[in-house]
């Protein structure tokens, strides 16, 4: 709600491109984290997730936000664009 009192920020348009782009590539590192657990079988020492299990989920988590991360590097001349366009 705060947003829509405000005014809009120089460069608004980049900045809620950026926003929604890492919000995505949240999700998607849970869900990759997510799958390669369920699919892989994971031991349990003792009611507790094993180390393995934590190695699985950093290494699927740093896979999608580095790719994220290029991505958003070369796109975000692309997106700064957009404000150009609407703020001559």
């Amino acid at each position: 709600m705060v947003p829509m009192f405000l005014r809009r920020p120089k460069g608004y348009i980049t900045l809620h491109y950026n926003f929604m782009f890492w919000s995505a590539v949240g999700l998607y590192g849970v869900f990759l984290a997510e799958t390669a657990v369920r699919l892989l079988v994971i031991m349990m020492d003792s009611g507790r997730p094993s180390p393995i299990f934590y190695l699985i989920v950093e290494i699927a988590v740093f896979i999608v936000t580095g790719a994220a991360t290029i991505i958003s590097r070369r796109k975000d001349a692309e997106w700064s664009k957009f404000d150009k366009n609407i703020n001559p």
